[in-house]
């Protein structure tokens, strides 16, 4: 079959670590997104055939993602077609964006301009992503300034440290200490914050900009696993055990991140009796048991391709 699979980004979302607020947006509007991976040829009968699926999707939904990394080529014909249902949709009020158009597809790394060869107006009207992770980031953002309707959405409106996700698990005592023992650095946009091999026992709080977590195969090729957004912070696994990283931190943009060392925190919990040691604990085992319950989603949805 030329679709591969369909699926939606409450079932599918991001690698983006986004507010609570927000997360309970998307699991409530999730479903106006789609991912449609599809696989094989693209030629005039089989996209007509794509065409006609996605039609009967789209005043349903906000966004659709076409996916194709498992295509194997596309004919003129197929893509005057796929411009002719990007604009179509649009009419609809749906959104229409394509991931992974290859250069082995059939126009070599000029994809962008055969598109823009064939479509009705001088503009480019749809958007190609080269990453899955970045395109169904667009699509939350999307879902999430259409909720907001009349109140503005900013992607990264910069919080205030006892917004961020650690201090809701805490009291403003321990909140206060924590604020007194930080360290806050600047970034520019693509510094490395930390690097694979670096030693690490701290907790790292994102107020402004956004940081990658990638881990990396070669000098230039990566996968990004985690987004964090202002008021997530991490170093989950480091506070506990200490040690070596094993992937790469980067920050998205010019961002504020406070850094607090594991050997601070048991310095100033020893004051209190260890309370806010033990608090700190139970806040982050919480927020890990989270992301496991998430990660074992991942696999049954890898498991199921």
């Amino acid at each position: 079959p030329l679709i591969r699979r369909e699926t939606n980004i409450i079932e599918y979302p991001s690698p983006r670590k986004r507010s609570k607020k927000h997360r309970q947006i998307l699991v409530e509007h999730g479903d106006k997104g789609q991912l449609i991976e599809l696989q094989g040829n693209l030629y005039f009968a089989r996209t007509d055939q794509l065409y006609r699926r996605v039609m009967e999707q789209v005043h349903a939904k906000k966004i659709i993602i076409l996916h194709f990394r498992r295509v194997f080529s596309i004919d003129m014909s197929g893509m005057v077609i796929l411009m002719q249902l990007v604009e179509t949709a649009q009419k609809s009020g749906t959104e229409i964006v394509f991931a992974h158009m290859h250069k082995q597809l059939g126009f070599g790394k000029k994809m962008k301009s055969a598109f823009s060869l064939i479509e009705s107006s001088k503009k480019r009207i749809t958007k190609i992503f080269h990453s899955t992770a970045r395109a169904l980031e667009y699509a939350e953002d999307l879902i999430l300034k259409q909720e907001y309707k009349d109140k503005e959405y900013r992607v990264s409106s910069p919080v205030e440290f006892e917004e961020n996700d650690l201090c809701k698990e805490i009291g403003q005592n321990e909140i206060a200490l924590l604020k007194k023992i930080a360290q806050k650095y600047e970034y520019k946009s693509k510094e490395t914050i930390l690097a694979e091999g670096d030693e690490s026992s701290s907790l790292y709080l994102v107020t402004s900009g956004f940081v990658e977590r990638r881990l990396y195969n070669g000098q230039t090729s990566y996968k990004i696993l985690t987004k964090y957004s202002p008021g997530t912070y991490f170093g989950k696994l480091a506070f506990f055990n200490g040690g070596s990283v094993t992937t790469r931190f980067i920050a998205m943009g010019n961002t504020t991140v406070y850094k607090i060392e594991r050997s601070d925190i048991k310095l100033e919990s020893n004051k209190m009796d260890n309370k806010l040691y033990a608090n700190l604990l139970f806040a982050i085992g919480r927020e890990l048991s989270k992301e496991s319950t998430v990660q074992i989603a991942e696999i049954r949805r890898l498991e199921a391709l």
